[in-house]
């Protein structure tokens, strides 16, 4: 989408016009941004790193945090 590159504010911004939920690997953006005021809410997957093996037990509960996640609310998903 063109996205590369951009701030996790910016980001988020474009996200907001174009999706309910962003799934992330990074742990420090429901911290650095005002998640509350967001129209979009935040997963992050919390993992040992970004390498498929690591991400993939947490996919379950991911696509459960996907269908019940509220906007302005960031959830946290440990592997």
């Amino acid at each position: 989408m063109g996205w590369s590159g951009m701030s996790n504010g910016d980001l988020l911004t474009a996200v907001e016009s174009n999706f309910d939920v962003v799934v992330t690997l990074d742990s420090n953006m429901q911290y650095q941004q005002h998640v509350e005021s967001l129209n979009v809410a935040i997963i992050v997957i919390a993992s040992r790193s970004n390498r498929l093996e690591d991400v993939e037990p947490a996919m379950t509960e991911v696509n459960e945090a996907v269908r019940n996640v509220r906007p302005g609310t960031a959830t946290r998903v440990v592997v």
